[in-house]
């Protein structure tokens, strides 16, 4: 409920999201976790939420088609942000650009978090604690390692999302041409049936008489 009430502040959002993404890096940062693929699909959400402009928005559509929300659900969350063309909207995200994005915020994370660990091991020597340096040391290694895997995950993420995204917007086209096909359907069944009063008028009434006699 906390988080749900800071996200509506303006530009805490931002900080939510750094939360967010330096507890993911944190819990990729653990050997087993390396392959979990959830785990990368939620650093990327929360590097997209940091995306200035449009992170909300962006982040806001990938954990909806994440949950495979309605394409009506996903098209409503569009439009509360103000994007009243929903089509035009997804069909001009530029991916790669995200991509860009998304990596360029994690690594900037990782960095910051690499510079902390590094004065925390040298004052860790300072005081003479060399084996909680090492620790620290070992610990930053680690983290390190998140950013170097990133480029590999965090775009499989991405086109995973990309591909949900896309399935929506087919779902949107599937149901206008199905209408359209439906429509063209009746107006040519329309057609038709003028085409026959039109015939039946010309030929006149059926003489009856004559079909029974014969």
């Amino acid at each position: 409920m906390l988080n749900t009430l800071l996200g509506v502040v303006p530009g805490i959002d931002q900080v939510l999201d750094a939360r967010d993404i330096t507890a993911n890096i944190l819990f990729l940062s653990e050997e087993d976790n390396q392959n979990n693929q959830e785990a990368w699909l939620d650093l990327a959400l929360s590097g997209i939420g940091a995306i200035p402009t449009l992170g909300s928005v962006l982040k806001g559509i990938g954990k909806a088609v994440k949950s495979d929300k309605s394409r009506n659900d996903v098209y409503a969350l569009v439009r509360e942000y103000g994007k009243g063309d929903v089509d035009k909207f997804l069909s001009n995200l530029d991916w790669n650009v995200i991509k860009y994005e998304v990596l360029q915020i994690i690594s900037e994370a990782i960095l910051s978090f690499a510079d902390v660990l590094d004065e925390l091991a040298k004052k860790a020597s300072f005081f003479g604690y060399d084996e909680y340096a090492l620790e620290i040391g070992n610990f930053k290694s680690q983290v390190e390692a998140v950013e170097k895997q990133a480029h590999q995950h965090i775009p499989d993420a991405l086109m995973f999302l990309k591909d949900k995204v896309d399935m929506s917007l087919r779902r949107g086209k599937s149901k206008s041409n199905a209408g359209s096909q439906s429509d063209k359907g009746s107006a040519e069944a329309g057609t038709h049936d003028d085409k026959v009063s039109q015939e039946k008028k010309r030929r006149g009434p059926m003489n009856v008489g004559y079909a029974r006699r014969k």
